[in-house]
Parts: structure tokens; C-alpha cells; sequence
């Protein structure tokens, strides 16, 4: 019988907790201080715990990259769908589809679909203008919803405040997180070098993500790692292109000395 080899739980997960645990707290103290006000109806856990969870990465540079593109995603997201929100109320002003905040005309209903999907045509085409196709699934989650997803009876504009301000606060959470270097133990009093070819590199030449992590943690810990290898500076871009490099590379068996960073051999 093949034994069942559990994984351990990772400081990954650790601060994803305590980064969740923050976003639930906050809402603890609004609700406290602020109860039934604006500032509680602009903060919601769900979407900060989400943005959070969804920025939270393995290093500093990835947090940062994801964290982007929740930000950007969400703000696009929004503006677009109060375009949606605010040319529903004009609509509504020129037809009276609304009386007494009831829907007097099931027509409306159709009209604002057939908006909210026309609109998502430009939400997509800006995406793609700005050189930003990466947000584009956040952009139009955020976008749908703000538009059909608001089942709770607030007003359309503070739904969408809500779903965007939340979510960058989440963000912040989560780069605080990473940025206050957390860990368990530091050893500086030892120099790590690591070869590459036979050592970490797999049967392909390359590095696992699991490897790129658990490297990247201990170059953001300060750890004094050292890179060893037989190859030259040329083939090591592909190798290292995830890679928090800190120190200079002993390249071509201790031929030569590169900056990877830098991209200049000492």
C-alpha cells in the first residue's frame, strides 16, 4: 500500500491567514466604531479577504505584479460600470421605465442588458489599448459584478465604491504582508552556494516552481546564497528569469564572476 505523504502547511499559507485574518478584523472595528454608516457600507471583507488572497504570492516581485493587476482591473472595472449605471438613469429619465423606485416597464430589464453587454466591448478594446490584456479578467469580473451582481438592495454606486475600494484595500493588505518580511528564523553566519547543473536544476535544465520559491524566500530573507555553474552568462537568463538574484554568479566554473542584474560579467 502506497503511504500517504501529507504536505505541510507552508508559510505561504501561514500569511495568507493572517492576511485574511486583518481584512476580517477591520470590518470587526468598523462595524464597532461606525455601525449602519457609509464607511461600513464601503467596506466589504469578502471582496478585501478575495483582492487579498489573489495578490498574497511566494515574493515580493509577484505580490506586486498580481497586486496590479487586481488594482487596475477593479478601477477599470468600475469606472466602466458606472458608465452602465449612470446611462441606466439616463435611459430611465427620457422613458420613465422607474416609478416610485419599482420597474413599471419589463423592457428596461432587456435595455439595460443589451447595454451592459455593449459596454463590455469597450471595457475589453480599453484593456487591450493600454497594453494591459492581463487585468481583463479582473476588469470584467469587477465590471459583471457591479452591474448584475448586486442582489443586496444598495444603491448601484456604492455597490461599485464597495467591490473597488474593498478590493484595493485588500491589495495593501496583502503587499504589507510580504513587504514586512516575515519569517520564522534568521542565519546569517553561513554562506549557501548553490550549483546549478546536477544540483537544482531537473532533467530538463530548469527550476520547479517549488525551487523558485523556496529560493526566492531566502534571497528576500537576506540570505547570503552564492550561484555556482559551469555555464556561461548566456544561458542563464532562461534559468534564473523567476529567480531573486541578490549576489554576483560564479559562472564557467569560477572562470569569471557575472552580475545577473546587471547583466555584466566582473
Amino acid at each position: 500500500m502506497k503511504k500517504i505523504v501529507f504536505p505541510k502547511v507552508g508559510f505561504r499559507i501561514i500569511k495568507t491567514m493572517i492576511t485574511v485574518i486583518i481584512c476580517l478584523l477591520i470590518k470587526f472595528i468598523i462595524t464597532t466604531l461606525w455601525n449602519n454608516s457609509l464607511v461600513d457600507q464601503l467596506y466589504s471583507p469578502f471582496f478585501t479577504s478575495v483582492g487579498a488572497c489573489y495578490s498574497l504570492s511566494s515574493n515580493r516581485k509577484d505580490t506586486l505584479k498580481q497586486a496590479q493587476v487586481r488594482s487596475f482591473g477593479s478601477i477599470l472595472g468600475g469606472v466602466f460600470a458606472l458608465v452602465v449605471l449612470y446611462l441606466s438613469l439616463g435611459l430611465n429619465s427620457l422613458f420613465g421605465f422607474y416609478q416610485n423606485g419599482q420597474v413599471v416597464n419589463n423592457l428596461y430589464t432587456l435595455v439595460e442588458y443589451i447595454l451592459i453587454a455593449l459596454l463590455i466591448i469597450g471595457l475589453i478594446w480599453s484593456c487591450v489599448f493600454f497594453k494591459m490584456s492581463h487585468i481583463t479578467y479582473i476588469a470584467c469580473l469587477t465590471y459583471m459584478s457591479v452591474t448584475v451582481g448586486n442582489v443586496a438592495g444598495v444603491p448601484n454606486y456604492i455597490f461599485a465604491a464597495n467591490r473597488v475600494l474593498s478590493t484595493i484595500f485588500g491589495v495593501l493588505v496583502a503587499l504589507g504582508i510580504n513587504l514586512a518580511n516575515i519569517h520564522l528564523y534568521n542565519n546569517h553566519h553561513n554562506i549557501l552556494v548553490v550549483t546549478t547543473t546536477g544540483c537544482i536544476l531537473n532533467r530538463d535544465n530548469s527550476l520547479s516552481n517549488y525551487q523558485k520559491y523556496q529560493l526566492n524566500n531566502l534571497a528576500e530573507r537576506n540570505a547570503p546564497i552564492y550561484y555556482a555553474t559551469t555555464r556561461s552568462s548566456a544561458s542563464l537568463d532562461e534559468i534564473f528569469s523567476k529567480v531573486l538574484i541578490t549576489n554576483p554568479l560564479v559562472i564557467m566554473n569560477g572562470a569569471a564572476i557575472f552580475d545577473f542584474n546587471k547583466k555584466y560579467t566582473l
